[in-house]
């Protein structure tokens, strides 16, 4: 009785491996097909594009742009401008006394505007310039005002970034001219999401036939264990026998 109690045990703990490392494999499969969709589906949106101090970056309209400024302390800043070369007296974003300033801020920056740290930690100054307009063209500069115990010490730029935002193709106008331009961007649309697609439904087809592979294989082993649990319940009196022939090292 002993021994074909250990069986069914030795048998049930490797079906329940089988079918966990099966479940595991069928998750990080599952898992994987998600995050492809969710980068197919992210790039028909705004893309978020990082800008260096120093550095031109082109972007288009609908786009994220981090605007990056990194200072060596924060412990001693008293307020934190980002201001445009064009703009007169109103800034791009000011972070005053612990929080935003909004009433020193541009009205068209309002709410586009943000601390891409809100704690500010290891000097990170930068803020995310939310979609992006091609009226936000220009070079943006990243100051901060430090307290001493006499005065407030102006500083000059710590991070210097030109922005200059694309505009989006217009229709073409009537005319062969314009129906051969249009034909141009069309062909270069078209070739992109070719491209793409080339690379993306091969990966769909493989992670599909992987997950129907690994569904599969967990039914049949299932369906293994469940026919080899029904035998032993109904042949019990041939497992009783057979124990105690094991037992008296006589075979029957």
């Amino acid at each position: 009785m002993d021994t074909g109690s250990s069986r069914d045990i030795q048998t049930s703990r490797s079906s329940d491996q089988g079918g966990f490392s099966i479940r595991t494999m069928s998750a990080v499969l599952s898992l994987l097909f998600c995050l492809l969709l969710l980068d197919i589906c992210g790039s028909i949106e705004g893309l978020e594009i990082t800008a260096e101090p120093g550095k031109n970056v082109t972007v288009k309209p609908g786009d994220d742009v981090i605007l990056t400024c990194r200072a060596s302390h924060t412990s001693t800043v008293f307020v934190l401008e980002w201001s445009r070369d064009d703009l007169d007296e109103k800034k791009v974003f000011v972070y005053k006394d612990g929080r935003p300033f909004p009433a020193a801020q541009q009205e068209s920056f309002r709410k586009r505007v943000f601390l891409k740290n809100n704690q500010m930690k290891g000097g990170d100054l930068s803020v995310v310039l939310k979609n992006v307009t091609v009226n936000d063209n220009g070079t943006y500069e990243c100051r901060v005002l430090k307290r001493t115990k006499r005065s407030i010490l102006h500083s000059p730029p710590i991070s210097t970034i030109s922005l200059h935002v694309s505009p989006l193709s217009p229709p073409p106008p009537p005319g062969e001219g314009g129906k051969q331009s249009g034909d141009d961007a069309g062909q270069e649309d078209g070739d992109s999401h070719r491209l793409r697609g080339l690379i993306v439904l091969p990966v769909l087809a493989v992670l599909v036939v992987l997950l129907t592979g690994v569904f599969g294989l967990w039914i049949f082993k299932k369906k293994t264990a469940s026919n080899q649990s029904s035998e032993k319940q109904q042949n019990p009196e041939q497992d009783l026998l057979n124990s105690g022939c094991e037992a008296q090292n006589n075979p029957c």
